[in-house]
């Protein structure tokens, strides 16, 4: 869809909530008029806040990208600490999908709140709107300013505004890009929101943008649109990119290092309701960085099925190269450039996420001696990441550097080793609860499998070490490609024969 079409769906979605929102509007005050005796427009401002936040201020964010019941996206009621140390509630705080920090505050007012005006004055048009706007912020932050004459609940308004943004920590504030407040018929956005609430100095009004009335929303969407869309404040690409996707969004000229990658999908619960069964299925991808960023270029129509419960995966591996080369061709193509795939160690580890997610989730170290902490894993690059798409918590892309997958047919030792069995670790002692019956979601091997590992006490010391733990506990390392990786400095730990 072009941006065009994407803003003209836009505005039929806005037009389609203010309708929707005046049935229920008209139905609410009826049912309030009778209830207390009334007259349907003496309602109280407070009572059409919930509805107002339903089926506009939802309806509205919802139609620019940001989904209030993605808490991926918009965290509702989001707390923060003022500087005085009151608490406060963000109505709406839009975050960006990777690093969690707040890029958009929407506080919703109800449908009945007067727009901005002066005490006892006309109503504005939109420029001297945004004035009075930046008059009466300058005079929150210059207390030797003269007030603004700014209407006295608006004046409480743009206060707490200056309180939200004065909240986020510094992290914070340079990532947000928009504050925005609405009572559904009309908008004020805040486009640059630090310049404005805490840059010392009267704000620029021409940044200060504001709708007065329903008429003024609908015929101005395309401005909207472009402040507010979410594809437009944050990068909302995934990490796994079907190939129209990466040939839209990639230049050739902004992709750089390239490494070959798989990503899997596990189902825990394939098969007949009586006898489930789990099923892998391995999409082969091309991993390319570009913006600073890693993306997983795949074709979701190609895809090959790991076997389970048979010895040798060869045929599988054979098709998952055929499948890959295939993929990788194509992109050659298309792109016009080489594409060629760098050796495994070469690959720098993706960035922790983790770690990024300071602004809206303050870390709180473990204390020294505590489980948690003895249990902390040693820093070190991540080559195994999940997918990040909802609803898919096993889904995850694997660097496999110039190979096709991470995991061999065959374990890489010279003699037969007895841990491939349970009943081999178990008579030597190191057996770590019962054998695995079959393969499950986070194990695709099986108990007797040539790359299949029951020895206890190294599943205990790859904890700390195993890239690709979150979807093998069970893989001998030496039927793994990470194995030089993980075990380069101490290898003679493996309990595995090696002559």
């Amino acid at each position: 869809m072009t941006a065009v079409a994407e803003a003209g769906a836009f505005a039929e979605r806005l037009r389609a909530g203010m309708q929707e929102f005046r049935r229920a509007e008209t139905q609410l005050r009826t049912q309030y008029a009778a209830a207390e005796g009334v007259a349907p427009e003496s309602m109280p401002l407070d009572m059409l806040e919930r509805p107002t936040r339903r089926f506009l201020i939802d309806h509205f964010l919802r139609a620019l990208d940001w989904n209030p019941d993605d808490a991926g996206q918009v965290i509702e009621e989001a707390r923060a600490r003022s500087a005085d140390n009151d608490r406060l509630y963000f109505d709406y705080l839009g975050v960006s999908p990777a690093a969690r920090a707040p890029v958009l505050i929407v506080e919703a007012k109800g449908f009945d709140v007067s727009k901005p005006r002066r005490a006892r004055g006309r109503e504005l048009d939109t420029k001297d709107m945004g004035r009075l706007i930046c008059d009466a912020v300058f005079a929150l932050k210059d207390k030797s300013q003269r007030n603004s004459g700014i209407i006295a609940e608006w004046a409480e308004y743009l206060e707490d505004l200056q309180s939200y943004v004065s909240a986020l920590d510094e992290f914070g504030k340079s990532t947000l890009r928009r504050v925005v407040i609405s009572a559904g018929n009309w908008i004020v956005v805040f486009e640059e929101p630090i310049a404005c609430f805490i840059t010392a100095g009267l704000p620029n009004a021409e940044r200060v943008h504001c709708f007065p009335n329903g008429d003024e929303i609908l015929l101005r969407h395309v401005e909207l649109f472009d402040m507010l869309h979410r594809r437009r404040l944050v990068d909302s690409l995934p990490l796994a990119l079907e190939v129209g996707e990466a040939l839209e969004f990639l230049p050739p000229d902004k992709i750089g290092d390239c490494y070959r990658a798989v990503m899997i999908a596990t189902s825990a619960a394939s098969g007949a309701e009586r006898r489930k069964y789990p099923t892998r299925s391995v999409y082969p991808a091309v991993l390319v960085n570009s913006g600073s960023r890693w993306f997983a270029i795949l074709n979701f129509d190609r895809w090959v099925e790991e076997p389970k419960g048979i010895e040798r995966i060869a045929d599988f591996l054979r098709d998952l190269e055929r499948v890959g080369g295939e993929l990788e061709a194509r992109l050659r193509a298309r792109l016009g450039i080489p594409l060629v795939p760098l050796a495994l160690e070469q690959f720098p580890g993706f960035p922790d996420v983790v770690s990024r997610q300071r602004s809206t989730i303050q870390e709180v170290l473990p204390l020294p001696g505590s489980t948690a902490d003895r249990a902390a894993a040693a820093a070190g690059r991540a080559f195994v990441v999940p997918s990040g798409e909802a609803g898919a918590p096993a889904e995850f892309v694997v660097v496999t550097g110039t190979s096709w997958f991470y995991k061999s047919d065959q374990a890489n030792t010279p003699s037969v080793c007895v841990f491939h069995f349970w009943k081999g670790a178990r008579n030597a002692g190191v057996a770590l609860g019962g054998g695995m019956s079959g393969c499950s979601v986070s194990s695709f091997t099986e108990d007797g499998q040539d790359r299949h590992c029951a020895h206890g006490d190294l599943r205990g010391i790859r904890a700390h070490r195993c890239h690709v733990r979150p979807v093998e506990t069970h893989l001998c390392c030496h039927a793994c490609s990470f194995v030089s990786i993980c075990w380069a400095a101490d290898g003679g730990r493996l309990p595995c024969p090696t002559g």
